[in-house]
């Protein structure tokens, strides 16, 4: 559904559609809080983000899915080498739709069709908004947003979303209430 897209990008990435292979802001900050030895920043854009989540989903064993996501510069910059790549093979909307299919959504929901179904049973293309906007929230910590966990977490942070949504111009104001 468009109000996946939206909720998604309103919360991960609101540059997406303004930045070219990499979001040079946001590559710039990650690097500078792994650097910091603060832990990494995530994966800076959607781009990075899908990179990483193919590299976990493909990965042969336990210890290369630490290895796709160990905290290191090395690992960081494997990725935005890759995610250059990537944004040059795929379009922006390629990309978007590669990326919701390859996101944990926790409970062993990987894509946005299968967790669509998990927690809604419905499917991806008839999320209504308050639905979207929970599911773009497990993207980010999926076990600390599980709603069947953790309902207040998840809830306030759904909020976040829709909050953000409107300041980027994809929901109005009145929609929230």
């Amino acid at each position: 559904a468009p109000v996946m897209r939206h909720a998604i990008i309103a919360i991960e990435d609101s540059r997406f559609y303004q930045h070219g292979a990499l979001d040079v802001h946001g590559t710039i900050r990650a690097l500078t809080t792994t650097l910091s030895g603060a832990g990494t920043q995530g994966g800076s854009d959607i781009a990075q983000q899908f990179v990483k989540n193919a590299c976990i989903l493909t990965a042969p064993n336990t210890a290369q899915v630490a290895a796709c996501s160990a905290e290191t510069v090395a690992r960081k910059l494997r990725e935005l080498r890759i995610a250059a790549n990537v944004m040059h093979e795929m379009s922006k909307n390629e990309l978007l739709a590669a990326y919701l299919n390859a996101a944990y959504y926790e409970n062993n929901s990987y894509g946005i069709q299968v967790a669509s179904r998990f927690y809604f049973s419905t499917s991806a293309s008839k999320l209504t908004l308050p639905e979207a906007a929970m599911l773009a929230v497990l993207v980010k910590i999926p076990l600390a947003f599980d709603p069947l966990l953790h309902p207040v977490a998840s809830l306030t942070r759904r909020n976040v979303v829709l909050t953000r949504m409107a300041q980027l111009g994809y929901i109005s104001w009145s929609v929230q209430a």
